[in-house]
């Protein structure tokens, strides 16, 4: 009886481990979530970058308007470093659906020891003129194709 109780419960524990590194690089890719939207009647996109100013405008507007309370929002967000905009998005999750993802190739967090962990902002150590321009367009092509997915 011992010797199948610590087998499960090796297999138990190898199983667990395994599934905790899978969630981890699961939520370094995008923070998942699980929200029912079958109530929705329609969703706004909302990309994020760095901007808390502008973005706490957009929330306060969506909080004050006449946006039906089954609105889904999704939120993709450029930089997990801002983490005020994480507090900005909860608060719209207490009148709308809320769906909220993090850009994996964030240039925002580029460096330049981490090239190949993100879109080009950076070529043979230089920054490149512009970068925000080619960001935002990646990141606005990632995010569509990850909610139309």
């Amino acid at each position: 009886t011992s010797t199948s109780t610590s087998t499960s419960t090796s297999t138990s524990t190898s199983a667990s481990l395994a599934s905790k590194k899978a969630n981890r690089h699961h939520a370094n890719e995008l923070k998942q979530e699980v929200v029912d939207v079958t109530e929705a009647k329609f969703a706004i996109v909302v990309m994020v970058s760095t901007k808390t100013v502008h973005y706490r405008y957009l929330v306060e507007s969506l909080l004050r308007s006449d946006f039906p309370n089954n609105t889904h929002v999704v939120v993709t967000q450029d930089s997990k470093q801002v983490k005020e905009m994480e507090a900005l998005t909860f608060k719209l999750r207490k009148r709308f659906i809320v769906s909220h993802f993090f850009h994996p190739y964030s240039c925002t967090d580029a460096t330049v020891d981490s090239i190949k962990g993100g879109f080009p902002r950076y070529h043979r150590g230089e920054e490149l003129p512009n970068w925000q321009y080619t960001c935002a367009k990646h990141h606005w092509f990632w995010a569509m194709n990850r909610i139309f997915r």
